[in-house]
């Protein structure tokens, strides 16, 4: 996905890979989440999606007028169980449209 538009509701898919591939979500205590201000908990408030190896990152249509239109910055922090180890991914964008209009439907 390239981007979306002010006040779109919908889960957003996240796909978490390292240099082996998708990361195994069995080994995976908890992920933070950050869609620009937003920051949502894996296994609280996102979902993973077997079948397409995503996480889903609900988003509502309050949520998505709140953020500043532009590319937003989205980022997250996976906690692996059996330890500390605490791995950050790269800051990716998402492309964030201007809505004419502001109410939610």
């Amino acid at each position: 996905m390239t981007g979306f538009t002010q006040g779109d509701a919908f889960p957003l898919p996240v796909m978490l890979k390292d240099s082996a591939g998708l990361i195994d979500p069995d080994l995976i205590s908890e992920i933070e989440f950050r869609i620009g201000p937003l920051r949502k908990m894996y296994p609280a408030e996102v979902e993973y999606d077997p079948e397409r190896g995503v996480y889903l990152f609900p988003l509502t249509q309050a949520e998505t007028f709140a953020l500043k239109s532009g590319p937003v910055a989205c980022q997250a922090r996976v906690k692996f169980y059996g330890g500390n180890a605490v791995i950050g991914t790269g800051k990716r964008y998402v492309d964030l449209h201007k809505s004419i209009s502001k109410v939610v439907l």
